[in-house]
């Protein structure tokens, strides 16, 4: 039996949300029993809506004296759902879900870890220490070639239980999309008018303000820039949408449940990001059929290849060009290719 922990229900955790239920999939096809759970830190919160159940922690406090010798709770929780679902493997998101796991692995000798990393994290000594002392129980899998070569440049001492899966989505996601004037309709867009749409959460990383000054070099009469996504940012970029004064022409749509199926309304996907793991957002652009314009970092060329426009990281003006550019990709996306060989490396990597 596996168990499947994703850190957070929350929307800032899309992505790994969709990766961990893509993998929970791959070994249920298979006939494998397989329990998902979050892992929320605090206590849980009323508002979070997920038929997912939870492990809640509470704020770690630093153990002393013989305390340091006894299983937490959180532990102690963890061993229990590992024991009374006769679980074989942990599959887990990220490095700080792994680090409530080594304890569990320590009183639990028949169980193996598969790490999740989705992007770039950094390494104490100690997580080092106890990757090398559980190596033969533990593998790292990465989830890309360039977030795989970045890491290991910083910590080579990983290379032997580290693996690449590179993300993907189930062949039958252009199913589940709208038509164009569908999903139009649905936020009352002009069915004629051209749409240039960032679809992410809006922080520091994800740069939209760089396509915010890109789209105002191009912005005219029925030419929209539909921003899609929440954040820390967002009050940053509808002022600087005001100071160069084109508040006409965007379109701010906030948080939308099930973004990816409104997809096919828009004309021209945008991402700005300095810093992916991956790029899941500019993979379900490209499946929808969507050109993409995106920025030249290493996992955006890794998803799209020849299918995308890319423009200099941080430079509005190439961007601007790439924009007045954009045209329908000539390569079509293979998710059955791409499923067929993701879900082929993770029978694999429970091989150990």
């Amino acid at each position: 039996m596996i168990l499947n922990i994703t850190y957070s229900p929350d929307e800032a955790h899309k992505a790994a949300q969709l990766v961990h239920r893509l993998i929970s999939k791959v070994y249920r096809d298979q006939g494998i029993l397989v329990h998902e759970y979050f892992m929320i830190g605090g206590e849980s919160k009323s508002s979070i809506e997920s038929c997912t159940p939870s492990i809640t922690t509470r704020k770690n406090i630093k153990r002393r004296g013989v305390w340091r010798f006894i299983p937490s709770c959180l532990v102690r929780k963890i061993i229990s759902i590992v024991v009374s679902k006769k679980t074989e493997f942990i599959v887990c998101d990220g490095l700080g879900v792994a680090r409530c796991m080594f304890p569990v692995l320590q009183r639990k000798a028949n169980v193996k870890l598969i790490v999740v990393i989705h992007g770039f994290v950094k390494f104490k000594s100690k997580d080092l220490v106890r990757f090398s002392e559980y190596g033969e129980r533990v593998r790292l899998v990465f989830v890309s070639s360039s977030l795989a070569d970045e890491i290991s440049g910083f910590y080579p001492g990983l290379k032997d239980i580290s693996h690449v899966i590179s993300n993907t989505l189930v062949p039958s996601f252009n199913v589940g999309l709208w038509s164009r004037n569908e999903a139009r309709s649905q936020f009352e867009l002009s069915l004629d008018a051209k749409l240039y749409i960032v679809a992410s959460r809006l922080s520091d990383k994800k740069d939209v303000s760089t396509v915010i000054y890109a789209f105002s070099k191009i912005a005219e009469e029925n030419i929209f820039l539909v921003v899609m996504g929440d954040g820390p940012k967002k009050m940053d970029l509808e002022n600087l949408v005001v100071d160069l004064g084109i508040e006409k022409n965007v379109i701010w749509l906030g948080w939308v449940e099930n973004s990816s199926s409104y997809l096919k309304a828009f004309d021209v996907f945008v991402s700005a990001s300095t810093v992916e793991g991956f790029g899941l957002s500019v993979l379900e652009a490209h499946a929808a059929g969507l050109p993409v314009v995106c920025s030249d970092i290493g996992p955006h060329k890794e998803v799209l290849g020849e299918s995308g426009d890319y423009f200099h990281v941080g430079e509005a003006g190439d961007c601007a060009e790439k924009l007045l550019l954009a045209s329908f990709p000539t390569i079509k996306c293979d998710l059955d290719e791409r499923y067929q060989k993701f879900s082929t490396a993770y029978q694999e990597i429970i091989d150990f």
